[in-house]
């Protein structure tokens, strides 16, 4: 095989459909750089290393904003007296949630209402977490332990 063949190969590659995860794209993407370098291609092995870096603070960047509204429902459904998201149906490949609309306790929503008021304080995901477990009287994580013992 010609170093020019193996070369549309290795590129090839990365134009498959089915590839996987992130992290299997940058796996081989790894790879494609390394043989490019060992071609004496070191100008594409440089292109394939810049993308592996951009494809790389894209996940990072998304996966903060997918934090940032995964965040913001739990403590918009727990606020809200919802029960929480429910992600029974997300697998590998895709995220399936279900958030439900009824209100399931409207004396808990006053309550924290309430008590926002009267401290003049606002809560963050943490803290709204703490006071879903203890109004459902689940035991609260050791995780979320000092939360707990700051809100009392």
């Amino acid at each position: 095989m010609t170093d020019t063949s193996r070369i549309e190969g290795l590129l090839a590659t990365l134009n498959a459909v089915d590839v996987g995860s992130l992290e299997a794209i940058a796996k081989k993407m790894d790879e494609v750089q390394r043989d490019l370098e060992s071609l004496g291609e070191p100008g594409l092995a440089g292109a394939a290393a810049q993308a592996i870096e951009a494809l790389r603070q894209r996940w990072h960047g998304r996966a903060k904003v997918d934090a940032i509204l995964a965040n913001r429902m739990y403590e918009a459904c727990i606020r809200e007296g919802k029960p929480l998201p429910d992600f029974t149906h997300t697998d590998e490949w895709q995220v399936s949630v279900a958030l439900h609309g009824q209100i399931v306790d409207e004396y808990f929503v006053k309550f924290l209402a309430h008590i926002g008021r009267e401290t003049k304080q606002s809560f963050g995901l943490q803290d709204f977490l703490v006071f879903d477990l203890v109004h459902r009287e689940q035991m609260v994580p050791a995780h979320l332990r000092p939360t707990l013992r700051r809100l009392r």
